[in-house]
């Protein structure tokens, strides 16, 4: 069998490393020192501290760990008589003055009665809290009786109470996972309680409904409307706002359209990483076409098969040498006229195709994928 010590231990370790994501955890725990039947009544601190390692780099099941935990520790009682700070000088360990050598964390387990009494006396228990903490955390479990007391006692340089307290909510939740699922891998063992799974499901509970009867250029127009001075892009020391997105793609749906680009035409656009790129996506979308996203580093026999497989014919660059690349019309810049900042949105059908994305293909030659603007509304 396991003793409770055994079994907090292990709920301990593996809040650990779930906290820290660490399979090499050292726990330090002390022991009461008095194995010698003289020693029992006697008056003073015989008190030693105990190093308990365990190792979590498997993902072991809840039991397989109990088990290890219990074999570890086991050994370390079969040691305990041995000194701790002769130990550490033994092993001789790089000190560091932020922290304690060996471990930095604790567990310490009483299961003595609380209550004493002397004759006539009566004697109540008291906490006395320490004003320093002497290591980064440490598990303090108290057993009397029917009852279990826990209570974490933590370094405020490094953890606030918050912190704490949520942490003292997992180790129970642990608890009740580790006795209901001993099976269980670690990795699986949930920490969480109902009450923080509740909040990240609704934090996380982003989705929004969009119109299933519009296109993409349509509902950015009203996306635009309604957050017009709102960022719309941020792109290292750049930043766009919705309406100076709207008008930039405006400008350059103009100029496409100028060049004779019309609804359903393919307009290949370099993929580079760069607010040019989606202004361009915006302005192909604004006249009905369909963009053809192009990774320049591709092979020019693969660049040359995906020009005359899509039939674009236009091409939009940032600068002159995507001219070199392709057989057609290229538009590397435009001029604003007067009436080219104006809105400009060719009425769509969802089922029209937005763009077109080329896969490797199972024979090696590109195969084009059509996405309708259903599928990116949806």
């Amino acid at each position: 069998g396991v003793t409770m010590f055994m079994t907090l231990l292990t709920a301990y370790n593996i809040m650990l490393n779930k906290l820290t994501n660490e399979t090499d955890i050292v726990v330090g725990s002390p022991v009461a020192g008095r194995n010698e039947p003289e020693s029992k009544d006697l008056i003073g601190m015989f008190v030693n501290t105990l190093a308990l390692r365990s190792h979590l780099g498997d993902n072991p099941t809840g039991d397989v760990l109990l088990k290890q935990i219990k074999q570890n520790t086991l050994e370390a009682y079969n040691h305990q008589d041995y000194p701790f700070d002769k130990w550490v000088d033994d092993l001789d360990p790089h000190r560091d003055l932020s922290r304690t050598p060996i471990f930095q964390v604790m567990m310490g387990y009483m299961n003595m009665p609380l209550m004493v009494a002397f004759r006539e006396a009566e004697v109540r228990e008291r906490f006395v809290r320490h004003k320093v903490a002497r290591f980064d955390l440490t598990l303090h479990v108290f057993e009397d009786e029917d009852q279990m007391k826990i209570f974490f006692e933590y370094n405020t340089d490094l953890f606030d109470e918050s912190t704490i307290m949520r942490w003292q909510n997992h180790f129970e939740t642990l608890l009740q996972e580790i006795v209901s699922n001993p099976t269980k891998r670690i990795s699986e063992l949930n920490i969480l309680t109902n009450e923080e799974k509740y909040e990240i499901l609704e934090m996380n509970n982003n989705s929004t409904e969009y119109p299933q009867h519009e296109s993409v250029a349509e509902i950015f127009r009203e996306t635009k409307i309604k957050h017009q001075a709102k960022l719309a892009i941020t792109y290292k020391d750049r930043k766009l706002t919705y309406a100076e997105l709207s008008e930039k793609a405006n400008a350059l749906a103009h100029t496409l359209k100028r060049r004779g680009v019309a609804q359903h035409d393919v307009v290949g656009i370099v993929a580079e990483r760069s607010p040019e790129t989606i202004i361009g996506i915006l302005a192909i979308l604004k006249v009905g076409a369909i963009y053809l996203p192009i990774d320049p580093k591709l092979p020019q026999l693969t660049l040359q098969h995906i020009w005359r497989d899509s039939g674009a014919k236009v091409l939009l660059g940032k600068n002159e040498t995507t001219v070199e690349v392709w057989q057609g019309s290229s538009v590397c810049g435009h001029r604003r006229g007067k009436r080219e900042a104006e809105e400009l949105v060719c009425p769509l059908s969802p089922e029209d195709t937005a763009y077109i994305m080329y896969t490797s293909g199972s024979t090696g030659k590109p195969k084009g994928v059509m996405v309708t603007h259903r599928n990116i509304v949806r």
